[in-house]
């Protein structure tokens, strides 16, 4: 037990996390204008846009944004 070490793992892949395997963020948000949400999505597109798509960078604004269109689907 104490004189064994443990054999070394890679950490697991994220295969999501991979830019080739995220969708683009559109570049017209013409979908969302005049909406409720538009400000939300264009702060989700400006910060997927700032940080080279990686969703993992703008999970508040991703967040806000789910919130808003949950909230306008019960209105």
């Amino acid at each position: 037990m104490f004189g064994k070490k443990k054999k070394a793992t890679a950490p697991p892949e994220c295969i999501e996390c991979d830019i080739k395997n995220q969708k683009a963020v559109p570049d017209d948000s013409s979908s969302s204008q005049g909406s409720v949400c538009s400000s939300s999505y264009d702060a989700v597109a400006e910060c997927m846009t700032a940080n080279n798509g990686q969703v993992s960078k703008c999970v508040p604004q991703w967040d806000a944004f789910k919130k808003c269109h949950e909230e306008e689907k019960r209105s």
